[in-house]
């Protein structure tokens, strides 16, 4: 079964090697949550640096021009920038949103969970995939997502930038990680089951987009 069911299958299959240990060497995670504001200490494990601290998840996003998205497929409400359209030509088992100033596809992940937790899915999802859509060296934020653990993966300078129209503006890509209650299946392939949402974005609108999802189951 393909590890992911989204926008990014094509970009995922082939292409996608999954690596069981990943190699850590110049990633750094922050485990934050998304209230409070402290700081805390700084340890480092193998060469990868993990700071736990609680901070407001605010955006540079505006959040009052946003409008509110349900997708029943995918179970999940969020809100979108109000400019935002649906992306055409996409097919009836997508979620995908783009505007003039970034965009967004929902993805399903596998219920194949590392050892390691949601740290370990994280870093899998940021580094196993060869065409490196996050960059070399993406930045692991572990917090939490509508009350559940979870993760954003922000892109190292080095990121593949990409066109979500012939015309339109270039991106780079963020990602939110979060995981269902219960494994949710898609009509066309009733028997695969996809234990986690990955919400796919550009980096300047991937924490307030994070900041509003409501998981529905």
């Amino acid at each position: 079964m393909n590890p992911m069911r989204g926008p990014l299958a094509v970009m995922a299959g082939a292409a996608l090697t999954m690596i069981t240990a990943c190699t850590t060497s110049g990633l750094s995670m922050r485990q934050t949550s998304s209230r409070a504001h402290s700081s805390a200490a700084t340890s480092t494990t193998s060469g990868l640096s993990t700071r736990q601290t609680s901070s407001p998840t605010q955006s540079s996003a505006a959040t009052s021009t946003a409008r509110r998205v349900t997708s029943t497929l995918f179970e999940v409400a969020f809100s979108i920038p109000a400019s935002w359209r649906v992306t055409p030509h996409e097919g009836p088992e997508r979620v995908d949103y783009d505007g003039p100033d970034g965009w967004l596809d929902l993805v399903a992940t596998s219920t194949n969970a590392p050892a390691t937790g949601m740290r370990g899915r994280c870093l899998r999802i940021a580094t196993s995939n060869v065409l490196n859509p996050y960059g070399t060296k993406p930045t692991i934020q572990l917090r939490t997502i509508d009350g559940r653990a979870g993760c954003i993966i922000h892109p190292s300078a080095d990121a593949l930038r990409m066109q979500r129209s012939a015309h339109g503006p270039s991106f780079t890509s963020a990602a939110a990680i979060v995981c269902y209650h219960t494994p949710i299946t898609f009509p066309s392939t009733p028997g695969d089951r996809w234990g986690c949402l990955l919400i796919v974005a550009d980096p300047a609108h991937i924490t307030a987009i994070a900041d509003s999802v409501l998981m529905l189951q």
